[in-house]
């Protein structure tokens, strides 16, 4: 593969040694490639490129390894005792790097805009999930929706005297 085209995580994690096609799959599924067929093509063509040890052989094993793996992946959340809000924030953190990557290495202006714009719906959400408020709004009787955007003050002073912007 070039050095500039661009790899999914699981095309990614197949280097590493001791993951089993069940686990790729299930990666696949997980990135957004929801047909079994396709995932069942990619890891023969995996096979037989060497990358993997075993693939297989149609897209029913594929559906039958997806869940297996997905009631491995309930069971470990099950049991995982990590504070939900910790892993949320990391993985917008995850999230925004990709988006950061994106933004610095797309291919054209408007792969490079998409990831500044994702970047910045990330970082409302990241403040939101670490309790900063970005937005605030209301609705009012006549059901109305109001949206005020707080706006930082501060008290300025001129040269002539301490004239107080706060004051109203």
């Amino acid at each position: 593969m070039a050095a500039n085209e661009h790899t999914t995580d699981a095309e990614e994690q197949a280097d590493n040694i001791g993951q089993t096609w069940e686990y790729l799959a299930w990666r696949m599924w997980c990135s957004g490639n929801r047909n079994c067929s396709a995932i069942a093509r990619t890891l023969q063509e995996w096979e037989a490129a060497g990358r993997v040890d075993d693939a297989p052989s149609d897209h029913r094993m594929v559906k039958r390894a997806l869940q297996r793996e997905s009631k491995i992946a309930r069971a470990a959340l099950d049991a995982d005792e990590t504070d939900a809000l910790t892993e949320y924030i990391a993985g917008l953190e995850e999230q925004f790097g990709e988006a950061d990557r994106l933004m610095r290495t797309g291919d054209n202006d408007n792969a490079k805009l998409g990831g500044l714009k994702v970047k910045v719906d990330l970082l409302e959400k990241l403040a939101g999930a670490k309790g900063i408020t970005t937005k605030r709004e209301g609705q009012t009787v006549d059901g109305k929706i109001i949206v005020e955007v707080p706006v930082v003050t501060q008290k300025a002073g001129v040269a002539d005297g301490a004239a107080d912007t706060d004051s109203a």
